[in-house]
Parts: structure tokens; sequence; C-alpha cells
């Protein structure tokens, strides 16, 4: 199991785990004390992706011929 301290508080977070298997599929670290949690990190990063994406010319232009 891995482990992580949050970065916010340094208490010990938590995370789901799943063996599918073929390997294990991983949640998001989460902070039971302050709350904190990794996948608040991700849905940032993928609404800055995808505003990039959508300010790409060659982006705009598939969309239009779709």
């Amino acid at each position: 199991m891995t482990e992580m301290t949050c970065p916010k508080c340094a208490a010990e977070c938590i995370r789901d785990e799943v063996d599918i298997g073929v390997g294990t599929q991983y949640g998001p670290f989460e902070c039971p004390k302050c709350g904190w949690s990794q996948a608040d990190e991700v849905d940032i990063f993928l609404q800055i992706a995808q505003q990039i994406a959508s300010d790409d010319p060659k982006t705009k232009q598939a969309e239009e011929q779709a």
C-alpha cells in the first residue's frame, strides 16, 4: 500500500485500491482530517487542458467539421 502525507495538514492520506485481476486500480488520495483531495488537482489540470485544446485552431476546425 502506498502512503502519502497531506500537503495541507500533514495527516496521513487514504485512497481506494481495487484488484482488477491484471493489476491494481488506485483512486485519488484524500485527507480524512482536512478534506484535501488529489482529485481536485486532477480536475483543475483537465480543465486547463480542455481550455488549451479549445483555443487551438485545429481543434476548432475539427469541431466545426463534425
